[in-house]
């Protein structure tokens, strides 16, 4: 993406960090509540890390921050698991499992190897989730 000369880049940089991301979308949804505006309509560029770049998967496909805010409560648990086991597991395997990860993206977002954005994300493809 290149941007048009003198003019600014509005960038908005998601944080991850597993359940946290309910963090961002609630702010982002009081944020669009309050303001009575489309948050995803003020930014030039999506991004996030981890659990961030989820919510900006979710915004460039057209979700409101309030429906992802509802996916991370109503799904978080299950794809963020806490318990004893899962801090032992983590040592010889990735923190948390793909699968109920996989299978809620698909349930939100559709059974696409790829996301046709309204927002530029810099998320382009799922298939690489295996």
């Amino acid at each position: 993406m290149k941007p048009e000369p003198g003019r600014v880049m509005q960038i908005l940089a998601l944080d991850g960090g597993g359940l946290k991301g309910l963090f961002s979308a609630a702010v982002l949804a009081e944020l669009e509540s309050d303001l009575g505006v489309s948050i995803a309509d003020h930014f030039d560029l999506v991004v996030g890390t981890s659990t961030g770049a989820l919510v900006a998967l979710a915004l460039g496909a057209g979700l409101r921050p309030s429906e992802v805010r509802d996916f991370y409560v109503n799904r978080g648990p299950d794809i963020f698991p806490s318990g004893r086991l899962r801090v032992i597991r983590q040592a010889f395997s990735p923190k948390y499992s793909q699968r109920p990860l996989r299978a809620a993206l698909t349930e939100v977002l559709g059974d696409q190897g790829s996301v046709t954005s309204s927002i530029d994300t810099g998320v382009t493809d799922m298939t690489g989730m295996s």
